[in-house]
C-alpha cells in the first residue's frame, strides 16, 4: 500500500483507516522507520480534513518515531504540536500521555528536573480513573530515568520497582525486562555488580523465552562483569552485544537513521574496543573501531549513490521553499525582522526533514552497500615503504592510536581526554589571531599537546616521510602541522594528510587517479567581487594550465556554470568566501554569482549534486571548508565530504579563515608542486613550508590548510 501523502486523497476511507493502523502496529513493534513515512504521510493527510482525534494522534505517532530514531528537536517541536491539537479538541487526558513521550527526547537532551515537574503533574491528571494505571506506571518508568540521571540512584531504583509492581501484575514480559534492565543501570553506579548481573540473567531468560534479542542486555552484562574483574565474560559480552547492534543496524534503510542510532549506541563499540586493547586483541580493537567511525560516510561512497533531489514533484517544490526561507530569514535576523534565532533554527529543523524525506522517497535496496572493516594487512598494503597511517579512537581511559607501517600494527594509548582536546582547540584558536607574543605562547602549547599526542608514536615511524592521520571527534578540527617538538613544527618533519576511514580509503582509491601531471583545471574564484588577491590567485592557477583551463570569474562564478563545466576537468579550484553553519551543518556554504550578478550560497545539499568522477583533485581556498560538527559515531555533515561523497578522491580544505594575500602565495607553490610532479602530499607541505618562511610569525596564515584523502 502506497505511503504517499499525494496519493492518499485517492484511497477510499477505509483503507487509509488501514494505513493508520498499520503505522501503530509498526511503531509498536519497533519499526519506527517505516511508520514515520507513514505517520508524516497521514498527518498531511488528517491536516487537510480539519483538527481532530486522528490528526492529534498521527502527529504523536510521527512525533514518537523521530525520537525513536533520535531526531530530538524534531520530536520535541512534532509532539509540542500534538499536545496543542489534543487540548484544541478538549482531551487533556491524550494530552497527558503525549507529555509521557515527551520525556523520552527530554531525557536525552539533559530537561530531568523538567522532567520530574511535569510528570508529577500528568500523574495528578492520569490518577482520575482506573484506566490510566498503565500511564502511571509508564509515567514512574521516566522519573527514575531522570532520577537516575541526576544521580538520585536510590530514587531511581524506588520508581522503577513501583512501575515493575505494575507491569509483573499484568504480565507484561517484555516491559519487565526493560525495567530491570534500568534498574541494573543504577545499581551498577552504586557499585552493586553481583546484584546486576543477577537481575540482567534474569532479563536474559526472558528474552530467550520470547525469542527476542537487546545488545543493551549484553552491554551492560559486560560493563558488570568487567568491574567484577571477569575480562573474558565481560568480552564475550560486549561481542555479543556488537553482534546483536550489528545486525538492528543492518535493517535501517537511510543513512540518516543508521547515522543517529550508531551515534546515540556508540558506547556500545567503545567498550568493546577498550577492553579488546586491555586484553591484548589489537586487530580485533581496530576493526571494532572502524565500524563505529565515519561508518555511514564510508557506505555511502561505497554505493556510489548521490542525493538526488528530484525536481518534478512536490518535494522538491517544499525543499526550495524552505531554502529561500531560510536565506530570507538569515538575512532579516541582522536587521528588523521579528524572527529570532530559535525561528530559525525551526527552520533547519523543517530543511533537514525535507532532505531527510527525500532520501526515504528515493531509497532502493540495491543502492546500500554494506560495510565491511579492512584487516591490517589490507590497509598495510595501502602504504608505500615511508608512509604510516595513525588511526585515532577515543577509549575510555584516554585516546588510542593504531599506527599501521610497512612493519606491521601497533598500538598506543595516550593520556589525552577529550575534555583536554576541547580546551586546547579553543585555546589554539584564540593564540592564533595574534602577532608575535601569541606565537611564543603557541610554540610553548603546541610543544605540550605533540608530547601527548604524537611524541610516544615517534619510535614506530622514524623512518617514514609522510603521516596520514585518521582524526576521531574533536581531532576533526585540530591542526597537526602546528604541533612543535624542539622548535620544528611538524610539517617540517612529515609529509601530512587526512582520511575519515581506512576503508573510505580504500573506496577514494578506486574512484580517484594517481597521476604525475594533472592536464587541466576549472577555477573559480571572486564570486561576491571583493577577494582582489582570489582573483590574482585565478589568473596565477589558469596560467599554470596555459590554454587547458576555464575561469569562472565574477558574474561568471554560478552554480550552473560550475555544475556544467565541472565533469570535463581534472581539477576544481574555488577561490571564494566560505562559512560553516555550526547550528545546521548543511547549511554551510560556499559563496557563488547567481545569474543576475548577485550573492548565492552553494550549500552542503547543492555540493552532493554535482558530478566530480572525473576530478583528481578539488582545492578549496575558501574559508571554514574543513569544519564540520562530529556525531557520536564520527559522522560530519560538512564541506569536504559532501566534495568527496560528489566523487573527488581528494580534497584540501582549511580550519578557519584565511588572509586573502598570503593565501595566494601559498597557492602559487602548491601548483607549482604538483606541477612539477610531486605528490598531493609533498607539494602542500612544501608550500606550507614556502609560507612559513616568508611569514614567520604568522602561523595561522599556513597552517589551516588540511589536505583530506588520497594523497599521493
Amino acid at each position: 500500500m502506497t505511503d504517499k501523502k499525494e496519493d492518499l486523497a485517492r484511497l477510499a476511507p477505509d483503507k487509509v483507516e488501514k494505513l493508520y493502523t498499520r503505522a501503530w502496529k509498526l511503531e509498536i513493534d519497533g519499526d519506527s522507520e517505516k511508520a514515520l513515512g507513514i505517520f508524516r504521510s497521514l498527518t498531511g493527510y488528517y491536516k487537510a480534513r480539519g483538527p481532530g482525534i486522528k490528526y492529534a494522534k498521527s502527529l504523536k505517532g510521527l512525533g514518537m518515531c523521530e525520537s525513536m530514531v533520535r531526531n530530538n528537536p524534531y520530536a520535541y517541536f512534532l509532539l509540542a504540536k500534538a499536545k496543542n491539537a489534543f487540548l484544541e479538541i478538549g482531551d487533556k487526558i491524550e494530552a497527558a500521555r503525549v507529555e509521557i513521550t515527551f520525556s523520552i527526547p527530554m531525557n536525552r537532551t539533559g530537561k530531568h528536573r523538567q522532567i520530574l515537574a511535569m510528570l508529577a503533574k500528568t500523574i495528578k491528571v492520569l490518577e482520575g480513573t482506573n484506566k490510566n494505571k498503565r500511564d502511571v506506571a509508564l509515567c514512574l518508568e521516566s522519573m527514575g530515568v531522570a532520577f537516575h540521571n541526576l544521580k538520585k540512584y536510590d530514587d531511581a531504583i524506588a520508581h522503577y520497582r513501583k512501575a515493575l509492581e505494575y507491569f509483573t501484575g499484568k504480565g507484561e514480559k517484555l516491559r519487565i525486562c526493560h525495567l530491570q534492565e534500568k534498574i541494573t543501570w543504577s545499581l551498577f553506579k552504586q557499585g552493586k555488580h553481583r546484584e546486576a548481573v543477577e537481575l540482567l540473567s534474569s532479563c536474559l531468560g526472558i528474552l530467550k523465552e520470547l525469542k527476542l534479542k537487546r545488545f543493551q542486555i549484553c552491554f551492560h552484562m559486560g560493563k558488570n562483569l568487567e568491574a567484577l574483574g571477569d575480562l573474558e565474560g565481560a568480552f564475550g559480552s560486549y561481542r555479543e552485544a556488537v553482534d546483536i547492534f550489528e545486525t538492528k543496524l543492518g535493517h535501517i534503510r537511510t543513512d540518516d537513521y543508521r547515522e543517529t542510532f550508531q551515534g546515540d549506541n556508540h558506547r556500545v563499540y567503545t567498550n568493546f574496543v577498550s577492553l579488546a586493547l586491555r586484553t591484548g586483541r589489537a586487530e580485533q580493537a581496530h576493526e571494532c573501531a572502524q565500524s563505529s567511525k565515519a561508518r555511514v560516510f564510508s557506505e555511502l561512497l561505497l554505493s556510489d549513490k548521490k542525493i538526488e533531489l528530484t525536481k518534478d514533484n512536490l518535494l522538491f517544490a517544499r525543499l526550495k521553499n524552505l531554502r529561500s526561507r531560510v536565506e530570507a530569514m538569515e538575512t532579516g535576523l541582522g536587521g528588523h525582522s521579528r524572527e529570532t534565532p530559535e525561528d530559525l533554527k525551526r527552520l533547519y529543523l523543517k530543511y533537514e526533514d525535507c532532505i531527510r524525506e527525500i532520501k526515504e522517497k528515493n531509497f532502493r535496496k540495491e543502492d546500500t552497500a554494506p560495510f565491511v572493516a579492512l584487516r591490517s594487512r589490507e590497509i598495510i598494503e595501502m602504504l608505500g615503504i615511508h608512509e604510516a597511517l595513525v588511526d585515532y579512537y577515543f577509549v575510555k581511559d584516554g585516546l588510542a592510536a593504531f599506527i599501521f607501517t610497512r612493519s606491521g600494527l601497533n598500538t598506543v594509548t595516550l593520556p589525552l581526554k577529550r575534555g583536554e582536546l576541547v580546551k586546547a582547540i579553543k585555546s589554539v584558536a584564540g593564540l592564533l589571531s595574534g602577532g608575535e607574543p601569541e606565537k611564543t605562547a603557541l610554540d610553548w602549547y603546541m610543544q605540550d599537546i605533540y608530547n601527548r599526542l604524537f611524541k610516544p608514536l615517534e619510535p614506530f615511524i622514524a623512518n617514514c616521510r609522510c603521516v596520514v592521520i585518521c582524526p576521531h571527534q574533536e581531532l576533526h578540527r585540530f591542526p597537526f602541522c602546528l604541533l612543535k617538538n624542539n622548535g620544528k613544527y611538524l610539517v617540517e618533519t612529515f609529509e601530512l594528510s587526512y582520511i575519515p576511514s581506512p576503508s573510505a580509503l580504500k573506496t577514494l582509491r578506486k574512484k580517484g587517479f594517481r597521476f604525475s601531471k594533472p592536464r587541466d583545471c576549472l577555477v573559480v574564484a571572486d564570486s561576491g567581487k571583493d577577494l582582489f588577491w582570489a582573483t590574482k590567485e585565478a589568473e596565477m592557477v589558469a596560467g599554470r594550465f596555459r590554454d587547458k583551463n576555464r575561469v569562472l570569474l565574477e558574474d561568471n562564478a554560478t552554480l550552473g556554470n560550475l555544475s556544467e563545466h565541472c565533469p570535463k576537468y581534472d581539477i576544481l579550484h574555488i577561490a571564494c568566501h566560505g562559512k560553516f553553519n555550526n547550528v545546521s551543518p548543511l547549511q554551510s556554504y560556499i559563496m557563488m554569482s547567481d545569474n543576475s550578478g548577485k550573492s548565492s550560497k552553494m550549500t552542503v545539499s547543492d555540493i552532493y549534486q554535482l558530478e566530480l568522477d572525473n576530478s583528481h583533485l578539488v582545492v578549496l581556498s575558501s574559508c571554514e571548508t574543513g569544519l564540520g560538527k562530529p556525531t557520536p559515531g564520527d559522522e560530519i555533515n560538512c564541506i569536504t565530504r559532501a566534495f568527496m561523497q560528489a566523487g573527488a578522491p581528494s580534497v584540501i580544505v582549511t580550519l578557519w579563515e584565511i588572509d586573502d594575500e598570503s593565501t595566494s602565495d601559498l597557492m602559487a607553490e602548491f601548483y607549482a608542486g604538483i606541477l612539477s610532479g610531486r605528490t598531493r602530499a609533498e607539494a602542500l607541505r612544501r608550500a606550507q613550508l614556502s609560507t612559513l618562511e616568508k611569514y614567520p610569525f604568522f602561523p595561522r596564515f599556513w597552517s589551516p590548510f588540511q589536505l583530506v584523502g588520497d594523497w599521493r
